[in-house]
């Protein structure tokens, strides 16, 4: 198993005698590899394997929330709607994020909702999605509804009360697919001021494609 990080700004002391994977070296001004299993490339890339003693690397907190992170799987068949939702919901505690979403499909059975100001929904492309067989979860990411979805929307954009629209809410780069599931399913519920929706697909939704409030 092997994972990247992007390594950037990175202070720290001139040496170091412990076990750390990697160290800063004050006289290179590089970071130096400590420990077997570790890559460092010259874009800035840290490589960490299993013989680092690194294993199941997942983005969690701060201020990206991977879904895979999670409990998410992505593969069209687990159901990734609990997973989805947990990520938005610690978005949300951290008073707003990106929740990020890798390659993959990710099958929903009830609406995922955002409900408080600046969260981000962020996916990793299309997935070059023109119908059904030709969507490609390896180079994109689906939210995907699935037989027995439970709600009027796939994705819901308002504030708790509805009693005013959010601010700054982000969505980028995936595809929301209703998979003609239903009747009367929109696809994504928007009530939000100065946010953005690029690159998103919306498909086969029994209801809207975008409702705008």
């Amino acid at each position: 198993m092997s994972q990247a990080i992007r390594v950037g700004n990175v202070i720290g002391p001139a040496s170091s005698t412990d076990n750390a994977v990697v160290r800063f070296d004050g006289a290179s001004g590089n970071l130096v590899q400590n420990s077997t299993g570790v890559t460092i490339d010259d874009a800035g890339i840290l490589g960490l394997s299993t013989a680092a003693g690194v294993t199941g690397f997942a983005d969690k907190g701060g201020q990206v929330f991977n879904v895979k992170a999670y409990g998410a799987v992505g593969n069209g068949t687990a159901d990734d709607t609990s997973a989805i939702q947990a990520a938005i919901d610690a978005a949300e505690a951290n008073a707003g994020g990106i929740v990020f979403f890798p390659k993959g499909d990710y099958k929903v059975t009830a609406t995922l909702t955002v409900m408080i100001d600046t969260v981000c929904l962020q996916g990793s492309g299309q997935g070059g999605r023109q119908d059904d067989d030709s969507f490609q979860p390896a180079v994109g990411t689906r939210i995907r509804a699935f037989t027995g979805f439970s709600g009027t929307e796939i994705i819901l954009v308002q504030d708790s009360g509805n009693t005013r629209p959010l601010y700054g809410i982000g969505m980028r780069d995936f595809t929301v697919d209703g998979d003609s599931i239903g009747s009367g399913i929109t696809g994504i519920v928007y009530r939000s001021h100065r946010g953005y929706i690029e690159n998103v697909g919306i498909f086969e939704c029994t209801g809207h494609g975008l409702y705008v409030k």
